[in-house]
């Protein structure tokens, strides 16, 4: 009886079945080994960790656009300057520098995503009592563009 479970084609810890590079080269698959990749596993563990530390960066920079929007929408202009001045800029100029360095692609997207992020849904925009958005996004801007560094803030 079935125990709901995925099927695996073979045991963790077994060699990899030849078999299965022999069918990839049948049908024409340009892949490499299974069992070269189960035999020397470090290239693909790196790129795990390497995609990990970007997700993680990705995250903490999303983190930081959050808290932007809602220091904006609930503070008082004092403490959202200080906040703002004092612990998100900095934090997303560092964030995004180290996802810039490893993946540019990915740091324009981003850069996309927190702006459209601020703005908020055009039948919903942010609200923006002390007019602070834009000084946000133009930062946000100036961070993918290179002409605000970490070193600025002390990084």
């Amino acid at each position: 009886r079935p125990t709901g479970g995925p099927t695996k084609s073979f045991l963790p810890g077994s060699p990899a079945p030849p078999r299965l590079d022999t069918q990839a080269r049948h049908f024409g698959l340009a892949l490499p080994s299974v069992v070269e990749a189960r035999t020397n596993s470090a290239p693909y563990e790196e790129k795990r960790a390497a995609e990990d530390a970007m997700l993680c960066l990705e995250r903490f920079c999303g983190e930081v656009v959050a808290d932007m929007q809602r220091c904006l929408e609930q503070y008082d202009p004092e403490t959202l300057e200080m906040c703002l001045v004092g612990h998100l800029f900095p934090s997303y100029s560092h964030f995004f520098k180290q996802i810039k360095d490893r993946n540019a692609e990915m740091a324009q997207q981003l850069v996309y995503h927190h702006i459209s992020f601020l703005r908020g849904p055009p039948n919903r925009p942010t609200e923006d009592p002390f007019g602070f958005l834009p000084i946000i996004l133009n930062f946000i801007m100036d961070v993918s563009r290179g002409t605000r560094s970490t070193s600025e803030f002390g990084f």
